[in-house]
């Protein structure tokens, strides 16, 4: 089995410097946003391979537009 690590919704939100509510809102209208991962009944969390990825699209996005 690979190295999986998963983040639960309150680390990424205090890792991107967002609200639990902005992740949400993001995981619905942001198509790239990385897909939840169900845990237990209610639990959820997000795998730290997708999020770096997400968090890499976003930044090669934002330095692209700076440069332009």
């Amino acid at each position: 089995m690979s190295n999986l690590n998963i983040i639960r919704i309150q680390d990424l939100a205090k890792r991107l410097s967002l609200s639990r509510q902005s992740i949400w809102r993001l995981s619905k209208t942001d198509p790239d946003f990385p897909p939840k991962v169900k845990l237990t009944g209610q639990a959820v969390g997000f795998r730290e391979k997708d999020v770096e990825a997400w968090l890499d699209s976003k930044t090669e996005i934002e330095t692209e537009e700076v440069a332009a």
